[in-house]
């Protein structure tokens, strides 16, 4: 049976309206990110939900909340949606990042792949954490529609692996924007990636220098 699934990227945290970087920090939406957040509770209400997972950090867990008020459903907090460990860059602005950590930083911009977060997580072992949860959760909701409320990078390594690309190759999903995947016969395959055409204006992005 075929399971669907529709990771959705948190709506604009007050790290990304300051140019930081963040992994594992908790820093809430802000005003334009509950708006995004809403945006995309209206383009989900009309599709048949089973469940809503997110990552258990606030600013995904508050863009899924949205929806979840939206259908009527609970938000199951799912720690393994979480966004990259960002280690010794956690909360920094992505220029200090480059001048305190240049050779590290210039592979995360080159060579994503092969990057690490300085005494964080390796983007390699934010695939295989992502993609296994896809899978679980997908093995679980056989045959129905699940909501994934998580983060930029994960959704990027999600889109690669099915892809077979590198992630360097795949751009950034925008601020509560969709990406759906679809899963039978445990083949996971992506079907539409960072769809948000429905938030019109309000669309936002990571900068150039990520």
């Amino acid at each position: 049976m075929k399971t669907t699934m529709y990771m959705i990227r948190h709506g604009q945290s007050r790290a990304n309206l300051e140019g930081r970087f963040l992994g594992h920090g908790d820093w809430d939406l802000t005003a334009l990110g509950h708006s995004q957040a809403a945006c995309a509770a209206t383009y989900l209400k009309d599709i048949p939900c089973d469940a809503i997972y997110a990552s258990d950090l606030s600013r995904a867990f508050h863009t899924a909340e949205h929806t979840a008020s939206a259908v009527g459903l609970p938000v199951i907090a799912e720690r393994d949606l979480r966004e990259i460990n960002a280690g010794e860059w956690e909360c920094m602005p992505f220029e200090e990042i480059e001048a305190m950590y240049p050779k590290a930083y210039k592979r995360w911009l080159e060579d994503i792949d092969h990057a690490q977060c300085v005494n964080g997580e390796s983007v390699m072992a934010l695939q295989e954490r992502v993609v296994a949860a896809l899978r679980r959760i997908a093995a679980a909701h056989a045959g129905q529609t699940v909501f994934l409320f998580t983060h930029a990078t994960p959704i990027r390594v999600a889109a690669a692996h099915c892809l077979n690309k590198a992630v360097k190759d795949v751009p950034w999903a925008t601020n509560a924007s969709a990406t759906r995947f679809e899963y039978e016969d445990k083949q996971l395959v992506l079907a539409d990636y960072s769809y948000d055409a429905y938030m019109g204006e309000l669309v936002t992005n990571l900068p150039a220098n990520v």
